[in-house]
């Protein structure tokens, strides 16, 4: 009974101590998969493993690591699913040259410059160090994405070509990771035919379900989410025991197969929610069970400590400077290049499964996968900071560059160049941000001098498809700053959410001309203080304003029981709402049709 029951126990021990330092994790606003390296290496034979501890004839520790393994295996496998059903090839459309031919080369280059120095310096056999320089050449698309998303900046250029780089990483990485599995099979002809031949039956076969049979089985399933779950995990291992034991292929790339073919169908957010819960338990014991085989004296041997060193050159400078050097030569200017570079300055998720990959096929010493996986660990903790620090970084490199004369080039910005030409104006009113609050304000203020000032390029061509004066820029470019004649302007609207972005403008509209009278938006009641404190002269906070509004609607309706007050202009403000959403649709197909990136 005791060593039928130490599976469960394993596999107990694995999530309460997950569960611990994810706790910790967020108390300290580190990345969650840290805390799960963390945990494994708590609780592997370093620290718990190496107490025998036992209580009742139970040895506390992971005892079962077979079985737990072949968890961990599935948890790659949801892992990949999920980001195959969240993946939109769709995003890639206008700029595709430049993202997949930018990113083949970046990955290219950075395996290049990471083997030649650790074959050079005799750090690793040949293989070895080209399987790490693969492993450090990706970045978090999961870590990236979230600070985009909470910046708000995900829909601007720069955040669309960083979405573009990862999207196209996530697909080479799924073309890479068989050469993880063996060394000899990977320069064996018919080893490449036979797995060249499965691909291309398992992508016919994913285009021919996902186009004629999937709509059918989801649609009659998304009614009951019992049934939608259970046919998701169906399609998934459907997938991947065709690819395990037919095409004899890894079963991961089966799983992102699998979610490819259910990221078209309208039920794909339903999709993905319901197989959150089961993928995240198997990717907690995949990435906890990646800690418990770290080997911590790996770094008490120089060559590892010169391969520590290597690796963290390699992820920090070299690939962000190839990212931005491509971008730069696509011709999206030094200040979009190296916020595109430096925000992908650190390893991915995908990292931490291709080192457990190359471990468990013997092709990655137990030194070199623990270094690997600290270069990861150390990357993620520090993305945050270089995202905080991204103007300073910029300053320090645009400077650098322009004293080698390379920043002057105009075939460096001649995708920007569209975006960023406008009519010089006086007498006018500057509007920064173009989104809900901002376009009502135009609408409503046009057959005046307005200039409008947004980071989303969509929106900006939209806005110049009206007639209406706008130029692309961020708030926080000082360069755009000294191009709006402040000095001339009536006014200034600030209606933008990063309140840093705000701040930083105001205080610069206020040295340029004191009197210059600023409108500002808020979301917070502290956001407003700083804002009146910063120079601001009239500063709103549309939620406090409509909850007000509403707020007075509910009274009478209580005090009267009618409601002839908030029914008066229900019609007027639906025609409204009805005007206002061909305007959202208007700019999605804006999105999607121009070609603003060729």
């Amino acid at each position: 009974m005791v060593v039928e029951f130490s599976l469960v126990l394993d596999i107990g021990l694995i999530i309460i101590f997950a569960a611990l330092f994810n706790l910790l994790a967020r108390l300290f606003k580190q990345p969650l998969l840290l805390s799960y390296i963390i945990a494994g290496i708590i609780l592997g034979s370093i620290f718990v493993g190496s107490l025998n501890f036992n209580i009742a004839g139970l040895t506390i520790g992971v005892t079962n690591k077979e079985e737990v393994m072949l968890l961990s295996e599935l948890g790659v496998a949801f892992l990949l699913f999920s980001i195959g059903i969240e993946t939109n090839l769709s995003r890639l459309k206008g700029f595709t040259k430049t993202i997949v031919l930018g990113t083949v080369l970046q990955v290219i280059l950075t395996i290049l410059f990471f083997y030649i120095f650790a074959v050079y310096l005799a750090l690793l056999p040949f293989y070895e160090a080209f399987l790490v320089g693969i492993i450090l050449s990706f970045s978090s698309t999961m870590l990236v994405v979230k600070i985009l998303s909470d910046e708000h900046v995900l829909d601007t250029l720069h955040g669309r070509l960083m979405l573009g780089f990862l999207i196209v990483q996530d697909i080479i990485v799924i073309l890479l990771l068989p050469m993880f599995s063996s060394s000899s099979e990977i320069f064996n002809y018919a080893f490449l035919a036979r797995f060249a031949f499965s691909g291309l039956f398992l992508l016919l076969l994913t285009v021919f379900l996902a186009k004629y049979v999937f709509p059918i089985l989801f649609k009659f399933a998304a009614k009951d989410k019992n049934i939608l779950f259970l046919l998701a995990l169906s399609v998934c291992f459907g997938f991947i025991f065709l690819s395990k034991f037919f095409l004899n292929i890894p079963i991961a790339i089966g799983a992102f197969v699998a979610g490819l073919s259910l990221s078209i169908l309208p039920y794909n957010f339903e999709i993905y929610t319901e197989i959150k819960g089961v993928r995240d338990l198997f990717v907690t014991i995949f990435f906890v069970m990646l800690g418990m085989q770290i080997s911590l004296s790996s770094f008490l041997q120089g060559q590892y400590l010169a391969i520590l060193v290597l690796s963290l050159i390699t992820v920090f400078l070299i690939k962000p400077l190839i990212l931005s050097a491509l971008t730069l030569v696509a011709g999206y200017g030094m200040r979009i290049a190296l916020i595109v570079g430096f925000g992908l300055a650190q390893a991915s998720e995908f990292s931490f499964v291709l080192a457990g990959e190359g471990l468990r096929a013997g092709l990655l010493s137990q030194g070199t996968f623990s270094i690997v996986l600290v270069v990861v660990a150390i990357s993620m903790v520090l993305t945050p900071y270089t995202f905080s620090y991204e103007k300073k970084i910029v300053r320090f490199f645009e400077s650098l560059f322009l004293r080698l004369g390379i920043l002057g080039n105009i075939k460096f910005t001649r995708k920007l160049v569209g975006l960023q030409e406008y009519k010089e104006m006086r007498n006018h009113l500057v509007i920064f941000g173009a989104g809900t609050m901002g376009n009502t304000l135009i609408s409503g203020l046009l057959g005046k001098q307005i200039l409008v000032i947004d980071h989303n390029p969509d929106t900006v061509r939209a806005l110049k498809s009206k007639g209406i004066n706008a130029v692309y820029g961020e708030a926080q470019n000082e360069e755009v700053w000294k191009k709006l004649n402040l000095k001339n302007a009536i006014a200034v609207l600030v209606v933008i959410p990063d309140i840093e972005a705000s701040l930083s403008l105001i205080k610069y509209a206020k040295e340029e001309n004191p009197r210059l009278p600023i409108f500002g938006r808020a979301h917070y009641y502290t956001e407003g203080l700083k804002l009146y404190d910063a120079g601001c002269d009239y500063v709103i906070m549309p939620h406090v304003v409509g909850s007000n509004v509403l707020l007075k609607a509910l009274l009478s309706f209580l005090n009267s029981g009618k409601m002839n007050e908030c029914t008066a202009l229900q019609n007027e403000f639906f025609e409204y709402l009805k005007e206002a959403s061909k305007d959202e649709q208007m700019k999605s197909i804006f999105r999607y049709r121009n070609n603003l990136f060729d």
